[in-house]
């Protein structure tokens, strides 16, 4: 009896030990020595797409552990390829360059990488092993070239439109710069056909390299144009469409099983974001984000133990965006908390083992919103940072700023005219010592505003004696660091300090060309220019200023009568 009670303790107990999360720990990211990274050598036999993912694109330390990675990946294990989750045409131009050329790749990629100082790292370490570099994302950043390649690409191999050119193009333009389709021009299902027509064309051309990429650029075209036609209103979230829209991701994996294909020696690595490197979404509960087919699923279904989703993860309680933070609290328990009573700030963990083929709570499919999943199917491996540490401009590295500003010392100038007192002074870089144009000077309490002249001279005036031992003076120029000083204590000369934060992001939205506008406003004519007589009002405003005082201040409204727009006098 003794004996079964000792196997069933054994039985027990192995099984409990099964259940522990298994992890490895990491160095640092800065870290050159590499060796806690050759539990690779087991994780990836067999193995020749290596993806690495990243939960957000603000992270630097993620950036420089990935890099680690890579470093690895080339040295021990032959990986020299690496595919970024960039545009595949701006890339494949880049590489019609002899040399690497690292501003244009710079150019090539996305901002969210490019303007990251870490991440030159990695741009360093191309330039200097000779590594090849190509794009899979089938969005498009030098739009005006790629719309000039693309014509002359069909001119030289003699391939023809069956649409008006000129109005193709238009609507080509409009899709790359504002992924929109608008329809005024040349109707979704004639532009979708126009795009097939082509790509049965170019199969029947000579197999080249040249070719191969364009009738991938053309496939990108067809996905982008579906995606914008389709999904012309946010069906999930920013990710997530339903699981027959899923333009990008599909084309996208296209892309990269095609190269691979055509270059069958290769061993890739693949920079992303995690969300397009998931295998698969079988296992999710949210019946939304389960329709989500990403990139990943594709690559496995089609090369199986050939691909290595390697995903990173951090504990960070708190989400640093638009110059504010918010609260990300882990939750308890998650995948997350778990790994941070590690105490340890760098881990690797594999799924393949038996604690991680249960359902645990983790936030990989959002920055905040928690969900379950089978992590296991998620990804092949996750890299845990205790601390993500948000990224360092690479503007702040390409200019030095000088901290030794001139102290301002001698106090402004007094000068007394038809006994109004005023204060006289200059504006100057602190850098250059040149002078400041045309910098705002505004007391928001006194309602005065003025602007320095071009010489960064300026004079204030100062209405009693309250005013200038109470009031202060906010000194602005678009470039320099705002300063706000106390009228009683503003010198004679004022520095501004050049300002090196990094602008917030800028969305420019054009929905419409020139010409396509003019279009529609001809057939709007009947109802923007009527030839019969109507009456409309109009409103106005009268605003008259004088020494910083509103003297008139007058809304005025009116009634008025029109014969129409052919009449001579109106």
């Amino acid at each position: 009896m003794k004996y079964y009670y000792s196997i069933l303790f054994l039985l027990i107990a192995t099984y409990c030990q099964a259940q522990e999360l298994k992890t490895f720990p990491l160095y640092p990211p800065q870290t050159e020595n590499l060796e806690d990274l050759k539990f690779l050598n087991e994780e990836l036999k067999g193995t020749r797409l290596v993806t690495l993912g990243e939960q957000s694109h603000m992270y630097g330390n993620i950036f420089e552990m990935k890099i680690r990675v890579i470093k690895y990946l080339h040295q021990e294990l032959g990986y020299a390829t690496i595919a970024m989750e960039s545009p595949i045409y701006d890339l494949y131009k880049l590489s019609l360059n002899p040399e690497f050329d690292t501003i244009a790749f710079n150019e090539s990629i996305y901002g969210v990488w490019s303007n990251s100082s870490e991440f030159q790292e990695l741009v360093k370490y191309i330039e200097e092993n000779n590594l090849k570099t190509i794009g899979f994302d089938s969005q498009i950043n030098d739009t005006d070239s790629f719309i000039t390649d693309l014509f002359d690409y069909l001119e030289v191999n003699e391939i023809e439109l069956h649409l008006d050119e000129e109005d193709f193009g238009i609507v080509l333009e409009n899709l790359l710069n504002t992924n929109t389709y608008e329809d005024f021009d040349i109707g979704f299902p004639q532009f979708e056909k126009e795009l097939k027509s082509l790509l049965k064309k170019i199969s029947k051309l000579k197999d080249t390299e040249e070719n191969y990429y364009w009738n991938q650029f053309i496939k990108g075209l067809l996905a982008s144009t579906r995606d914008a036609y389709y999904n012309e209103e946010p069906i999930l979230s920013t990710y997530y469409a339903n699981k027959s829209h899923n333009f990008r991701d599909e084309q996208m994996a296209d892309n990269l099983l095609n190269y691979m294909a055509r270059n069958p020696t290769e061993k890739i690595i693949v920079w992303a974001d995690n969300i397009h490197l998931i295998n698969t979404m079988k296992s999710e509960t949210n019946f939304i984000t389960k329709e989500f087919l990403p990139m990943g699923s594709f690559l496995k279904q089609q090369l199986k133990e050939k691909v290595y989703s390697l995903a990173t993860i951090h504990a960070n309680d708190s989400l640093f965006e638009q110059k504010e933070w918010y609260k990300t609290p882990i939750q308890i328990p998650s995948f997350e908390y778990e790994l941070n009573s590690f105490n340890e700030p760098f881990l690797f963990v594999s799924s393949n083992q038996v604690a991680m083929k249960t359902l645990r709570s983790h936030r990989l499919l959002s920055f905040i919103d928690f969900s379950e999943s089978r992590l296991d199917e998620l990804h092949d491996g996750y890299i845990f940072i205790k601390n993500a540490v948000n990224s360092n401009s690479v503007h702040n590295h390409r200019i030095e700023v000088k901290n030794n500003i001139p102290k301002d010392t001698v106090l402004a100038t007094i000068k007394i005219d038809n006994d109004l007192s005023f204060l006289s002074g200059k504006i100057i870089d602190a850098q250059t010592n040149l002078s400041v144009p045309y910098a705002n000077l505004i007391m928001k309490t006194k309602e005065i505003y003025r602007v320095s002249d071009e010489e960064g001279g300026f004079s204030l005036p100062v209405l009693n004696k309250d005013m200038l031992n109470n009031s202060s003076i906010e000194i602005s120029s678009m470039g320099y660091e705002t300063r706000v000083i106390p009228l009683k204590n503003l010198p004679s000369t004022i520095y501004l300090s050049p300002s090196m934060d990094e602008l917030e992001a800028v969305v420019i939205i054009s929905n419409r060309t020139a010409k396509s506008v003019l279009k529609q406003a001809v057939k709007q004519l009947d109802i923007n220019h009527p030839i019969t007589p109507f009456n409309y009002y109009r409103y106005s405003n009268y605003l008259l200023n004088k020494d910083d005082k509103d003297l008139i201040d007058v809304d005025i409204i009116t009634k008025e009568y029109e014969q129409g727009y052919r009449q001579l006098n109106r």
